[in-house]
């Protein structure tokens, strides 16, 4: 089937035909047959690259252009949101069957708006998270969706997110009832089940537009089912000599799976001469440049610097320690070939897109603080398989793993390679998540009593698995606990209180918020901003925290004997060590120290320290709602202020100046340190003065001045625009 045979307007089919889109694959030529187009719900499951994903824009394409409705689109990572995000953009330039433009929404952060901000976007692209979030606010176009496309819908099975993607999709089967659901799964084994769960037309393929092959590497061998390819010699090492095989010719590349993130930098440096050699004299000029914008951001890490001169060879590493920024850099630079060699940690294989020739994963086992090294599951290792192959330019996609011992060979076959990954199991009862879960249910008015409550679990997947008894007993439990705590009251039926209410619009677990107010009933015998920090450092919702070393412990001693009656000691030693390490990470920031200083005292990387920070802005605007419930509501303030230092990494007198848009910390201390210390100085202050200041230009100048009433004379909008000095209006 073509995409001309497709019935959409001839203008989406030339837009498709733009992308690339000629010949439908056979899960989309599958789509079609089983009622895509006629609103049957579909289950997809089948390789990366499959061509899934068209699937639900063909269908968005069709309910947008005849005005049916909303469509949302929902992802796990940011990451992926803005992939989509874009994807869409590109599709839908076509007009409605009426003549208006199609409007493109996305919504991944900001756990405290309504949502009600997105009812003008005919398509909004979202987080699992961020949906979540959204429901409980009750926005009035939640009933107006037409279409809902629900994308790595085997995570229904990860301890972390499976929760939160189950209930989603339970709620939005009784929300929206008539809308047409679409998910997206990988190669999974019990998939039947999930279609029969999800009402589906259950859609199976192996086929990917690639062809794979995995095997094993061992000894400078590539042992695959049907042959043995040897692997020549060149630099005496395995993994220099596969990665040479690699890219040796016709724009090779190759992709690294590591455990850790130091094995990654390790790797990427150990494979730079191979890199090196294989750059036309256009890529190493072009990689220069690369290089440069990695090096001239604001507070660069030796991290950073490894990275940008790495990237100058023609390697990279990927892992979330980087900046998004920096991400972006290299996911670009190694779509376009020109970086030949990228070693990543796992969280690759299920965020971007980013196909290689040959895949290699090094190891099998994962790290984590909580576990330590544990083998990976079979469908993880199929995740990052899937990367190898890329259409239009592999004619077939290698995956090996990375064998030590020749004894290895036949596990990593007969385990992995041949093997099919695990069924998806619920986590619902597994997880703290399920009191928010059903605090929620109550508040967006699913359940009025306990018949009713008990009735909406009996229609999550967990039921699929689960006996009956099971499922009441932890619903009960979690009422029990909430009514205990004051967020739910019985009262002819059951009725969340305004505390219970709260808890569910500000997305934090009712675990949190009961902590909060715990900590508030009764303060150490001096309050700060250490004691605000530890209040929510201490919560469930702030986990994972840093982990301290034995290294840490000089400094954290010094912390104590410094802040002893500001602080909580109800925990473990262990415990309060890991709060100590993480509230001097987030102290360090809002006392605008560099991301070199925080990096080199507490081993923190600019990533890890933005989703830190991320993290601890939301839960101290939720501890300052929730203070409205203690008896100290003069700390309200306090939370709030200690939010937007943390959100921008600001000591207190930079406040003011970091409310207007384009003025982060780096800009913020510059105007301050030259004596402009407020909005009310900006507006006194001459354009031509701000234009001087370093990190301004005219094009920020004329912004900010607008947004305080101050006057630019002589000046338009048009020709500040032409003098911009600087292109870039992020916030540093």
């Amino acid at each position: 089937m073509e995409v001309d045979d497709l019935e959409i307007p001839e203008d989406a089919k030339t837009s498709l035909r733009e992308l690339g889109f000629s010949t439908l694959y056979p899960v989309q030529e599958q789509s079609i047959k089983n009622g895509l187009l006629e609103g049957r719900n579909l289950l997809i499951s089948a390789p990366t690259a499959s061509g899934k994903t068209l699937v639900p824009i063909i269908a968005t394409i069709k309910k947008t252009y005849n005005n049916e409705g909303k469509v949302v689109y929902l992802v796990p990572l940011k990451a992926l949101a803005n992939e989509k995000f874009e994807e869409f953009n590109s599709v839908l330039k076509i007009k409605k069957k009426n003549g208006s433009k199609i409007k493109v929404g996305i919504s991944t952060s900001d756990f405290a708006s309504t949502g009600e901000e997105l009812r003008n976007f005919d398509v909004i692209v979202a987080t699992y998270e961020k949906m979540d979030s959204l429901i409980r606010h009750k926005p009035s176009w939640l009933k107006n969706i037409s279409l809902l496309t629900f994308d790595e819908i085997h995570l229904i099975g990860s301890a972390d997110r499976g929760p939160v993607v189950e209930i989603i999709l339970t709620w939005l089967k009784e929300i929206s009832p008539n809308s047409q659901n679409i998910a997206l799964s990988a190669t999974i084994s019990n998939a039947r089940k999930i279609a029969e769960w999800l009402n589906a037309n259950l859609i199976q393929s192996d086929w990917r537009p690639v062809p794979l092959k995995e095997g094993v590497f061992f000894s400078n061998s590539i042992i695959l089912d049907d042959e043995t390819i040897q692997v020549s010699n060149v630099f005496g090492d395995e993994l220099q000599d596969l990665a040479n095989h690699a890219i040796k010719d016709n724009r090779g590349q190759i992709l690294f799976f590591v455990p850790t993130r130091k094995r990654a930098v390790a790797l990427a440096r150990k494979l730079s001469p191979v890199s090196s050699l294989a750059l036309s004299k256009n890529e190493k000029a072009i990689l220069e440049k690369v290089s440069s914008e990695l090096l001239s951001i604001e507070d660069l890490t030796p991290v950073g610097s490894e990275l940008a001169n790495l990237v100058k060879k023609g390697v990279a590493f990927h892992h979330a320690g980087l900046t998004s920024f920096q991400r972006k850099k290299v996911e670009e630079a190694f779509k376009k070939h020109y970086i030949k060699i990228l070693v990543a940690t796992p969280t690759l294989a299920a965020g971007v897109n980013l196909p290689a020739r040959y895949v290699c994963v090094t190891s099998l086992e994962r790290y984590s603080q909580e576990f330590g090294y544990q083998q990976i599951p079979i469908l993880e290792y199929k995740q990052m398989a899937g990367r190898a192959g890329r259409p239009q330019f592999d004619e077939v996609g290698y995956s090996l793993i990375y064998a030590r011992k020749q004894e290895d060979i036949d596990y990593f076959v007969n385990n992995y390679i041949k093997a099919k990954p695990e069924p998806i199991r619920s986590n619902l009862t597994l997880s703290n998540y399920i009191t928010s879960a059903v605090l929620s249910t109550i508040v967006i008015g699913l359940a009025s009593d306990e018949v009713e409550l008990e009735e909406v679990f009996e229609k999550t997947f967990l039921a699929k698995q689960a006996t009956t008894q099971l499922i009441k007993y932890k619903v009960m439990q979690s009422l029990d606990y909430l009514m205990k705590n004051g967020a739910v009251i019985l009262s002819n039926g059951i009725k969340a209180t305004p505390l219970g209410r709260r808890i569910a619009e500000l997305y934090v677990l009712p675990e949190t918020a009961f902590s909060i107010l715990n900590k508030l009933s009764s303060l150490p015998r001096k309050v700060s901003e250490v004691t605000l920090l530890q209040i929510v450092v201490s919560t469930p919702d702030m986990h994972p925290l840093l982990s301290s070393t034995r290294k840490d412990l000089p400094w954290i001693d010094e912390f104590i004997n410094e802040h002893y009656d500001e602080l909580y000691f109800l925990e473990t030693e262990s415990a309060i060590q890991d709060q100590l390490k993480t509230i001097r990470a987030i102290e360090m920031w809002i006392n605008e120290y560099s991301l070199d200083k925080i990096y080199e005292e507490l081993d923190l990387e600019p990533g890890d320290l933005y989703a830190l920070n991320e993290k601890a802005t939301w839960l101290l605007f939720a501890a300052s709602e929730i203070a409205k419930w203690s008896k100290y509501p003069e700390l309200i303030k306090d939370f709030e202020i200690l939010s937007t230092r943390v959100k921008y990494g600001i000591k207190t007198e930079l406040l003011d100046l970091v409310s207007l848009e384009g003025i982060g910390r780096v800009r913020a201390r510059n105007l301050y340190k030259i004596g402009i210390k407020s909005k009310e100085d900006i507006a006194k202050t001459s354009f031509n003065e701000l234009v001087k200041v370093p990190g301004i230009g005219a094009k920020l100048a004329y912004k900010i001045k607008s947004q305080v009433g101050g006057q630019v004379k002589d000046i338009d909008e048009k020709e500040v625009t032409q003098k911009s000095l600087f292109g870039d209006e992020r916030k540093y």
